[in-house]
């Protein structure tokens, strides 16, 4: 059998902005030698527009030491309900630094780098023109979809505790024995982030007796329970000495307030020591 239409049709999106939608023909069939009789189960024709749309956003930083500085973050351009490339245009235009793709996906270098206390005036602006073409619409029309990424770099600063050794409680650490540049001291062993407690075998490899300062971040809840001895089951207390020191790195901008650590000192014979402090 063949069959011939008796005349084209189309159906097109009546709308001239970014939202889609949904239409539906119907399609009779009709014998034209038979007295224009119609068929039944007529044919359903649908068509479905997606909604464009456009976003932007940063990724996260990746977690940091507090005294170091973030020079640069990745960020995505996501373009939806469209499917055709040709038929946008983005744009990004970065505030607080450059960008490596300037029409997508990309990596936001700062001009300032980020550290614990400026972050804020870093952000990233999105737009986007959207095309539909003249088979589409039956008019070609252009609308701009627009988006800002957040303005505040999601990000987690790590304040580890430490220990360090002295010869006396009178020879309190400072800030350049602990810190060297934007990271700790070589001499210096850090723990956990916010860490408040030690409970392992301490060795002082001198042959006087030592010092051993253990430093805790103020913002961390902090330790009440000192003990010593030959071995995790010959505990006893031991009292401390206390003091504070005020940390930042070498250099540090204008705008770093330093980090206060709480520093708790006890006296450890040369050789091994069990210590738990908790």
């Amino acid at each position: 059998q063949t069959f011939t239409n008796q005349a084209d049709g189309f159906i097109r999106s009546s709308s001239t902005t970014l939202s889609g939608g949904s239409a539906s023909a119907t399609v009779n069939f009709v014998d034209a030698n038979d007295d224009l009789i119609t068929f039944s189960n007529p044919v359903v024709a649908r068509a479905n527009w997606a909604n464009a749309n456009a976003l932007i956003s940063m990724q996260s930083a990746p977690n940091t030491l507090f005294l170091s500085t973030i020079t640069s973050v990745g960020y995505n351009v996501n373009i939806s309900g469209i499917a055709n490339s040709s038929n946008y245009s983005a744009t990004v235009t970065p505030t607080g630094g450059t960008v490596t793709n300037a029409s997508g996906s990309g990596t936001f270098n700062f001009t300032t780098p980020l550290h614990k206390d400026n972050n804020t005036g870093r952000t990233l602006a999105l737009s986007v023109d959207f095309t539909r073409p003249q088979g589409v619409t039956g008019t070609s029309y252009t609308v701009t979809d627009t988006d800002t990424s957040q303005t505040t770099i999601s990000t987690v600063w790590q304040y580890p505790s430490f220990y360090y050794f002295s010869d006396s409680v009178t020879d309190v650490p400072t800030r350049t024995d602990v810190v060297d540049g934007n990271v700790f001291h070589s001499d210096v062993t850090t723990t956990a982030h916010h860490g408040r407690s030690i409970n392992t075998t301490i060795t002082n490899s001198a042959n006087v007796p030592k010092v051993f300062w253990f430093g805790v971040s103020s913002f961390a809840t902090q330790p009440s329970t000192f003990e010593t001895g030959a071995t995790s089951s010959l505990l006893s207390s031991v009292s401390k000495t206390t003091a504070t020191l005020n940390l930042a790195p070498d250099n540090a901008p204008s705008d770093y307030s330093p980090v206060t650590y709480n520093l708790y000192g006890i006296v450890l014979q040369p050789g091994n020591t069990y210590v738990r402090i908790s």
